[in-house]
Protein backbone atom coordinates (compact mmCIF):
# COMPACT_ATOMS: atom_id res chain seq x y z
CA UNK A 1 0.00 0.00 0.00
CA UNK A 2 3.12 2.14 0.66
CA UNK A 3 4.89 1.80 -2.91
CA UNK A 4 1.35 2.53 -4.06
CA UNK A 5 0.77 5.76 -2.29
CA UNK A 6 4.09 6.73 -3.03
CA UNK A 7 3.90 5.81 -6.66
CA UNK A 8 0.80 7.93 -6.97
CA UNK A 9 1.69 11.21 -5.06
CA UNK A 10 3.19 13.01 -8.17
CA UNK A 11 -0.18 12.74 -9.59
CA UNK A 12 -2.28 13.55 -6.14
CA UNK A 13 -0.47 16.61 -6.23
CA UNK A 14 -2.31 19.75 -5.41
CA UNK A 15 -0.59 22.15 -7.99
CA UNK A 16 -1.51 20.37 -10.65
CA UNK A 17 -4.95 19.82 -10.02
CA UNK A 18 -4.82 24.22 -9.50
CA UNK A 19 -2.91 23.55 -13.05
CA UNK A 20 -5.79 21.56 -14.42
CA UNK A 21 -8.59 23.70 -13.52
CA UNK A 22 -6.65 26.99 -15.08
CA UNK A 23 -6.22 24.77 -18.42
CA UNK A 24 -9.92 23.78 -17.64
CA UNK A 25 -11.38 27.65 -17.87
CA UNK A 26 -9.01 28.47 -20.72
CA UNK A 27 -10.49 25.70 -22.58
CA UNK A 28 -13.95 26.66 -21.97
CA UNK A 29 -12.86 30.45 -22.60
CA UNK A 30 -11.39 29.18 -25.93
CA UNK A 31 -14.45 27.30 -26.98
CA UNK A 32 -17.01 29.92 -26.32
CA UNK A 33 -15.32 32.60 -28.48
CA UNK A 34 -15.16 29.75 -30.92
CA UNK A 35 -19.27 29.71 -31.74
CA UNK A 36 -18.99 33.29 -32.34
CA UNK A 37 -18.32 31.89 -36.08
CA UNK A 38 -18.83 28.08 -35.61
CA UNK A 39 -21.79 25.76 -34.37
CA UNK A 40 -22.19 24.15 -30.81
CA UNK A 41 -21.52 20.61 -32.10
CA UNK A 42 -18.41 21.14 -33.98
CA UNK A 43 -17.10 23.41 -31.28
CA UNK A 44 -17.38 20.20 -28.79
CA UNK A 45 -16.01 18.01 -31.55
CA UNK A 46 -12.97 19.88 -31.94
CA UNK A 47 -12.35 21.42 -28.21
CA UNK A 48 -14.47 19.36 -25.67
CA UNK A 49 -14.72 15.92 -27.19
CA UNK A 50 -11.07 15.40 -28.03
CA UNK A 51 -7.90 14.85 -26.59
CA UNK A 52 -5.76 17.47 -28.35
CA UNK A 53 -7.81 20.51 -30.06
CA UNK A 54 -8.16 20.06 -33.82
CA UNK A 55 -7.96 23.34 -35.60
CA UNK A 56 -8.73 23.68 -39.13
CA UNK A 57 -8.67 20.10 -39.55
CA UNK A 58 -5.12 19.65 -37.84
CA UNK A 59 -4.35 18.57 -34.44
CA UNK A 60 -2.57 20.87 -32.43
CA UNK A 61 -0.69 20.41 -29.34
CA UNK A 62 -3.10 21.30 -26.83
CA UNK A 63 -4.76 19.63 -24.30
CA UNK A 64 -8.82 18.89 -25.06
CA UNK A 65 -11.69 18.49 -23.26
CA UNK A 66 -11.06 14.58 -22.98
CA UNK A 67 -7.22 14.86 -21.72
CA UNK A 68 -8.06 17.63 -19.12
CA UNK A 69 -11.19 15.70 -17.40
CA UNK A 70 -9.18 12.37 -17.58
CA UNK A 71 -6.07 14.03 -15.66
CA UNK A 72 -8.59 15.45 -13.37
CA UNK A 73 -10.22 12.51 -12.56
CA UNK A 74 -7.02 10.75 -11.70
CA UNK A 75 -5.57 13.22 -9.39
CA UNK A 76 -8.59 13.14 -7.90
CA UNK A 77 -9.08 9.40 -7.31
CA UNK A 78 -4.68 9.88 -6.12
CA UNK A 79 -5.35 12.39 -3.98
CA UNK A 80 -7.97 10.46 -1.88
CA UNK A 81 -5.51 7.42 -2.07
CA UNK A 82 -2.75 8.97 -1.01
CA UNK A 83 -4.26 11.95 1.51
CA UNK A 84 -7.96 11.87 2.79
CA UNK A 85 -8.69 9.25 5.41
CA UNK A 86 -12.27 8.52 5.74
CA UNK A 87 -13.97 9.91 8.98
CA UNK A 88 -17.12 11.62 9.74
CA UNK A 89 -15.82 15.18 9.48
CA UNK A 90 -14.92 14.55 6.24
CA UNK A 91 -18.03 13.34 4.79
CA UNK A 92 -19.38 16.20 3.14
CA UNK A 93 -16.01 16.51 1.29
CA UNK A 94 -16.29 12.86 -0.03
CA UNK A 95 -19.55 13.39 -1.00
CA UNK A 96 -18.05 16.15 -3.32
CA UNK A 97 -15.49 14.65 -4.72
CA UNK A 98 -17.89 11.26 -5.34
CA UNK A 99 -20.52 14.39 -6.97
CA UNK A 100 -17.36 15.60 -9.38
CA UNK A 101 -16.38 12.18 -9.87
CA UNK A 102 -19.87 11.08 -11.31
CA UNK A 103 -19.85 14.22 -13.33
CA UNK A 104 -16.99 13.86 -15.00
CA UNK A 105 -18.10 10.09 -16.16
CA UNK A 106 -21.63 10.99 -16.87
CA UNK A 107 -19.82 13.66 -19.31
CA UNK A 108 -17.76 11.45 -21.18
CA UNK A 109 -20.48 9.01 -21.28
CA UNK A 110 -23.40 11.71 -23.07
CA UNK A 111 -20.19 12.52 -24.83
CA UNK A 112 -19.43 8.76 -26.60
CA UNK A 113 -23.05 7.66 -26.92
CA UNK A 114 -25.49 10.83 -26.67
CA UNK A 115 -27.68 10.86 -29.87
CA UNK A 116 -29.78 14.18 -30.61
CA UNK A 117 -32.11 14.40 -34.16
CA UNK A 118 -34.75 16.33 -35.85
CA UNK A 119 -38.12 15.31 -36.07
CA UNK A 120 -40.32 17.94 -38.97
CA UNK A 121 -44.14 16.83 -38.06
CA UNK A 122 -46.71 19.10 -40.44
CA UNK A 123 -50.26 19.02 -38.72
CA UNK A 124 -52.43 16.19 -39.47
CA UNK A 125 -50.03 13.70 -40.27
CA UNK A 126 -47.23 11.53 -38.40
CA UNK A 127 -43.81 10.68 -38.44
CA UNK A 128 -41.76 7.73 -37.20
CA UNK A 129 -37.96 8.83 -38.01
CA UNK A 130 -35.73 11.66 -36.71
CA UNK A 131 -33.29 12.85 -39.14
CA UNK A 132 -29.83 14.02 -37.89
CA UNK A 133 -28.32 16.81 -40.08
CA UNK A 134 -24.85 16.57 -39.34
CA UNK A 135 -24.64 12.79 -40.64
CA UNK A 136 -25.90 12.01 -44.58
CA UNK A 137 -26.72 8.75 -46.26
CA UNK A 138 -27.35 7.80 -50.01
CA UNK A 139 -30.57 6.24 -49.81
CA UNK A 140 -32.01 4.05 -52.67
CA UNK A 141 -35.97 3.21 -52.15
CA UNK A 142 -38.29 1.27 -54.58
CA UNK A 143 -41.74 -0.15 -53.02
CA UNK A 144 -41.85 -3.53 -51.19
CA UNK A 145 -43.51 -6.69 -52.01
CA UNK A 146 -45.99 -5.64 -49.66
CA UNK A 147 -48.51 -2.83 -50.40
CA UNK A 148 -47.61 0.41 -48.59
CA UNK A 149 -44.20 -0.56 -47.96
CA UNK A 150 -40.80 0.67 -49.32
CA UNK A 151 -37.63 -1.30 -49.18
CA UNK A 152 -34.66 0.99 -48.34
CA UNK A 153 -30.65 0.23 -48.41
CA UNK A 154 -28.86 3.49 -47.35
CA UNK A 155 -25.07 4.27 -47.47
CA UNK A 156 -23.45 6.35 -44.67
CA UNK A 157 -21.76 9.23 -46.15
CA UNK A 158 -18.37 8.29 -44.65
CA UNK A 159 -18.36 5.07 -46.10
CA UNK A 160 -19.40 6.02 -49.75
CA UNK A 161 -16.35 9.08 -49.03
CA UNK A 162 -13.99 6.44 -48.87
CA UNK A 163 -14.09 6.22 -52.73
CA UNK A 164 -14.19 2.62 -53.17
CA UNK A 165 -17.10 0.42 -55.00
CA UNK A 166 -19.98 -0.43 -53.30
CA UNK A 167 -22.65 -2.94 -53.51
CA UNK A 168 -26.26 -1.79 -53.03
CA UNK A 169 -27.63 -4.46 -50.35
CA UNK A 170 -30.90 -6.37 -52.06
CA UNK A 171 -30.39 -4.42 -55.35
CA UNK A 172 -28.20 -5.48 -58.68
CA UNK A 173 -26.64 -1.54 -57.94
CA UNK A 174 -23.41 -0.88 -57.64
CA UNK A 175 -22.30 3.00 -56.71
CA UNK A 176 -19.01 4.46 -56.32
CA UNK A 177 -18.29 8.23 -55.58
CA UNK A 178 -16.70 10.64 -58.21
CA UNK A 179 -16.99 13.81 -56.66
CA UNK A 180 -17.95 15.36 -53.32
CA UNK A 181 -18.37 19.01 -52.64
CA UNK A 182 -18.54 19.27 -48.48
CA UNK A 183 -20.50 22.67 -48.93
CA UNK A 184 -22.17 23.67 -52.62
CA UNK A 185 -24.93 25.86 -54.02
CA UNK A 186 -27.16 24.66 -57.37
CA UNK A 187 -26.54 26.52 -60.67
CA UNK A 188 -29.68 26.58 -62.83
CA UNK A 189 -29.31 26.05 -66.79
CA UNK A 190 -28.62 30.04 -67.26
CA UNK A 191 -25.87 30.16 -64.41
CA UNK A 192 -23.94 26.69 -66.01
CA UNK A 193 -23.50 28.80 -69.87
CA UNK A 194 -20.70 26.72 -70.86
CA UNK A 195 -19.37 24.87 -67.54
CA UNK A 196 -19.62 20.75 -68.84
CA UNK A 197 -22.88 19.34 -66.73
CA UNK A 198 -21.63 17.42 -63.87
CA UNK A 199 -23.86 13.88 -64.57
CA UNK A 200 -24.70 12.21 -67.77
CA UNK A 201 -28.29 11.38 -65.80
CA UNK A 202 -31.15 13.09 -64.23
CA UNK A 203 -30.76 16.52 -63.04
CA UNK A 204 -26.98 16.86 -62.99
CA UNK A 205 -28.09 16.70 -67.00
CA UNK A 206 -29.34 20.41 -66.56
CA UNK A 207 -28.17 21.92 -63.78
CA UNK A 208 -24.79 22.13 -61.98
CA UNK A 209 -22.87 22.75 -58.76
CA UNK A 210 -20.40 25.06 -57.22
CA UNK A 211 -18.49 24.25 -54.43
CA UNK A 212 -18.69 27.54 -51.51
CA UNK A 213 -16.72 27.62 -48.54
CA UNK A 214 -18.23 25.35 -45.16
CA UNK A 215 -20.51 27.49 -43.28
CA UNK A 216 -19.24 29.24 -40.14
CA UNK A 217 -21.97 31.16 -38.22
CA UNK A 218 -24.30 29.71 -35.32
CA UNK A 219 -27.01 27.73 -36.19
CA UNK A 220 -26.51 26.81 -39.96
CA UNK A 221 -25.54 24.18 -41.58
CA UNK A 222 -23.80 22.86 -44.66
CA UNK A 223 -25.53 21.80 -48.14
CA UNK A 224 -23.13 18.92 -49.34
CA UNK A 225 -23.44 17.20 -52.88
CA UNK A 226 -21.89 14.47 -54.61
CA UNK A 227 -21.54 12.69 -58.24
CA UNK A 228 -22.20 9.30 -57.65
CA UNK A 229 -21.45 6.48 -60.69
CA UNK A 230 -24.11 3.49 -60.96
CA UNK A 231 -22.97 -0.10 -62.25
CA UNK A 232 -25.24 -3.21 -62.99
CA UNK A 233 -23.48 -5.70 -60.77
CA UNK A 234 -24.99 -8.72 -63.10
CA UNK A 235 -24.22 -7.36 -66.57
CA UNK A 236 -21.81 -4.67 -65.37
CA UNK A 237 -23.63 -2.31 -67.68
CA UNK A 238 -22.57 1.27 -66.99
CA UNK A 239 -26.03 3.37 -65.50
CA UNK A 240 -24.05 6.34 -65.80
CA UNK A 241 -23.76 9.37 -63.11
CA UNK A 242 -25.78 11.34 -61.42
CA UNK A 243 -25.58 14.33 -59.24
CA UNK A 244 -27.54 14.09 -55.54
CA UNK A 245 -28.23 16.69 -53.01
CA UNK A 246 -30.42 17.18 -50.23
CA UNK A 247 -31.70 20.36 -52.07
CA UNK A 248 -33.03 17.65 -55.06
CA UNK A 249 -36.23 15.36 -54.70
CA UNK A 250 -35.26 11.56 -55.61
CA UNK A 251 -34.20 10.61 -58.63
CA UNK A 252 -35.78 7.63 -60.81
CA UNK A 253 -33.72 4.85 -61.81
CA UNK A 254 -35.14 2.04 -63.80
CA UNK A 255 -33.43 -1.53 -63.90
CA UNK A 256 -35.03 -3.95 -66.06
CA UNK A 257 -38.82 -4.13 -64.19
CA UNK A 258 -38.00 -2.20 -61.36
CA UNK A 259 -37.50 1.25 -60.13
CA UNK A 260 -34.80 2.55 -57.70
CA UNK A 261 -35.15 6.12 -56.17
CA UNK A 262 -31.74 7.62 -55.00
CA UNK A 263 -31.15 10.61 -52.93
CA UNK A 264 -28.89 12.08 -50.54
CA UNK A 265 -30.46 12.96 -47.28
CA UNK A 266 -30.08 13.81 -43.78
CA UNK A 267 -29.48 10.43 -41.74
CA UNK A 268 -32.79 8.79 -40.49
CA UNK A 269 -33.04 6.92 -37.40
CA UNK A 270 -36.19 5.30 -37.58
CA UNK A 271 -38.99 4.52 -34.33
CA UNK A 272 -41.15 1.34 -33.53
CA UNK A 273 -43.31 3.88 -32.90
CA UNK A 274 -44.84 7.00 -34.54
CA UNK A 275 -46.39 10.67 -33.48
CA UNK A 276 -48.77 12.52 -35.30
CA UNK A 277 -49.17 15.96 -35.08
CA UNK A 278 -52.27 17.13 -33.77
CA UNK A 279 -52.04 20.87 -33.42
CA UNK A 280 -49.39 23.53 -33.58
CA UNK A 281 -49.67 26.90 -31.76
CA UNK A 282 -47.35 29.85 -32.56
CA UNK A 283 -47.84 33.10 -30.65
CA UNK A 284 -46.63 36.49 -31.22
CA UNK A 285 -45.66 39.19 -29.17
CA UNK A 286 -49.00 42.15 -29.46
CA UNK A 287 -47.64 43.98 -32.46
CA UNK A 288 -44.41 42.47 -33.62
CA UNK A 289 -43.61 38.91 -35.12
CA UNK A 290 -41.16 37.97 -32.30
CA UNK A 291 -42.37 34.64 -30.85
CA UNK A 292 -43.77 34.62 -27.86
CA UNK A 293 -44.57 30.41 -27.46
CA UNK A 294 -44.95 27.86 -29.83
CA UNK A 295 -46.33 24.41 -28.80
CA UNK A 296 -46.90 21.11 -30.51
CA UNK A 297 -50.19 18.80 -29.17
CA UNK A 298 -49.02 15.08 -30.20
CA UNK A 299 -50.23 11.82 -29.90
CA UNK A 300 -48.63 8.54 -29.70
CA UNK A 301 -48.71 6.13 -31.74
CA UNK A 302 -46.86 2.49 -30.82
CA UNK A 303 -48.52 -1.30 -31.92
CA UNK A 304 -46.38 -2.76 -30.03
CA UNK A 305 -48.42 -2.42 -26.68
CA UNK A 306 -51.26 -0.77 -28.33
CA UNK A 307 -50.20 2.97 -26.63
CA UNK A 308 -52.08 6.06 -28.34
CA UNK A 309 -52.08 9.01 -25.89
CA UNK A 310 -51.89 12.28 -26.82
CA UNK A 311 -49.52 15.07 -24.85
CA UNK A 312 -48.30 18.87 -25.39
CA UNK A 313 -44.73 19.93 -25.96
CA UNK A 314 -43.82 23.43 -25.27
CA UNK A 315 -40.66 24.80 -24.23
CA UNK A 316 -39.07 23.56 -21.23
CA UNK A 317 -41.83 21.06 -20.87
CA UNK A 318 -40.65 17.64 -23.39
CA UNK A 319 -42.25 14.65 -24.03
CA UNK A 320 -40.22 11.70 -22.90
CA UNK A 321 -41.09 8.52 -24.34
CA UNK A 322 -38.80 5.33 -24.79
CA UNK A 323 -35.83 6.84 -23.53
CA UNK A 324 -35.93 9.71 -26.06
CA UNK A 325 -36.86 13.31 -24.77
CA UNK A 326 -38.70 14.78 -27.27
CA UNK A 327 -37.90 19.15 -26.91
CA UNK A 328 -40.24 21.86 -28.79
CA UNK A 329 -37.19 23.69 -31.11
CA UNK A 330 -38.79 25.16 -33.66
CA UNK A 331 -41.11 25.27 -36.43
CA UNK A 332 -41.17 25.61 -40.50
CA UNK A 333 -41.50 30.22 -40.71
CA UNK A 334 -42.61 29.35 -44.49
CA UNK A 335 -45.99 27.48 -43.58
CA UNK A 336 -46.41 27.88 -39.82
CA UNK A 337 -47.74 24.11 -40.34
CA UNK A 338 -45.06 22.31 -39.21
CA UNK A 339 -43.43 21.55 -35.95
CA UNK A 340 -39.54 20.77 -35.35
CA UNK A 341 -38.78 18.75 -32.12
CA UNK A 342 -35.26 17.82 -31.28
CA UNK A 343 -35.17 14.36 -30.10
CA UNK A 344 -32.68 13.52 -27.71
CA UNK A 345 -31.30 10.10 -26.57
CA UNK A 346 -28.77 10.31 -23.61
CA UNK A 347 -28.06 7.06 -21.66
CA UNK A 348 -27.39 9.60 -18.88
CA UNK A 349 -31.47 10.36 -18.60
CA UNK A 350 -32.71 7.78 -16.09
CA UNK A 351 -36.86 8.32 -17.27
CA UNK A 352 -37.29 4.88 -18.74
CA UNK A 353 -36.99 3.98 -15.10
CA UNK A 354 -38.95 6.11 -13.77
CA UNK A 355 -43.09 5.35 -13.94
CA UNK A 356 -45.06 8.09 -15.97
CA UNK A 357 -47.78 8.69 -12.96
CA UNK A 358 -44.25 9.38 -10.46
CA UNK A 359 -43.00 11.72 -12.76
CA UNK A 360 -46.40 13.64 -13.00
CA UNK A 361 -45.63 14.37 -9.35
CA UNK A 362 -42.19 15.87 -9.51
CA UNK A 363 -42.29 19.93 -9.71
CA UNK A 364 -40.59 20.39 -13.51
CA UNK A 365 -37.78 22.56 -12.06
CA UNK A 366 -36.44 19.70 -10.13
CA UNK A 367 -36.96 17.00 -13.07
CA UNK A 368 -33.49 17.95 -14.68
CA UNK A 369 -31.61 16.95 -11.01
CA UNK A 370 -34.00 13.66 -9.99
CA UNK A 371 -33.81 12.24 -13.86
CA UNK A 372 -30.16 12.78 -14.45
CA UNK A 373 -26.90 11.46 -13.95
CA UNK A 374 -25.58 14.75 -13.84
CA UNK A 375 -28.63 16.42 -12.05
CA UNK A 376 -28.09 14.04 -9.60
CA UNK A 377 -23.83 14.59 -9.34
CA UNK A 378 -25.36 18.44 -8.42
CA UNK A 379 -27.35 17.61 -5.92
CA UNK A 380 -24.44 15.11 -4.45
CA UNK A 381 -21.89 17.89 -4.92
CA UNK A 382 -24.50 20.47 -3.42
CA UNK A 383 -25.43 18.18 0.16
CA UNK A 384 -21.51 17.59 0.35
CA UNK A 385 -21.06 21.01 0.56
CA UNK A 386 -23.47 21.87 3.06
CA UNK A 387 -22.33 18.81 5.53
CA UNK A 388 -19.11 20.41 5.30
CA UNK A 389 -19.42 23.77 6.11
CA UNK A 390 -21.82 22.36 8.87
CA UNK A 391 -19.08 20.76 10.30
CA UNK A 392 -16.85 23.50 10.00
CA UNK A 393 -19.41 25.88 11.91
CA UNK A 394 -19.56 23.44 14.29
CA UNK A 395 -16.41 22.84 14.91
CA UNK A 396 -15.77 26.91 14.91
CA UNK A 397 -18.72 27.20 17.12
CA UNK A 398 -18.09 25.01 19.95
CA UNK A 399 -14.06 26.05 20.06
CA UNK A 400 -15.24 29.65 20.18
CA UNK A 401 -17.44 28.42 22.95
CA UNK A 402 -20.42 30.39 21.16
Amino acid sequence: MQAIRTLLKPVASLRLTVALFVAAMALVFAGTLAQMHRDIHSVLNDYFHTFFIRIHGSWTPIPGGYTIGGLLLVNLIAAHTVRFKITRKRAGIIMVHLGLIVLLLSELVTSLFAVESQMAIREGSWVNYSEDFRELELAFTTPDDEPGLDLVNVIPHTLLRRGKPIRVPDSPLEVSLVRWLPNARILGPMQMGNRPKPATQGFGKQIGVDLIPPVTEAGKINSPAAVVELRHTQTGEELGSWLVTMELLPQEITVGNRTWHVALRPRRDYKPYAIQLIDFKHDRYQGIDTPRSFSSKVRIIDDRDGTNREAVIWMNHPLRYEGETFYQASYDAATEQTSILQVVRNPNTLTTYIPDAMLALIPGVLVPFVTTVPGMALCLVTVGLCIHFGVMLGTFVSKEGV
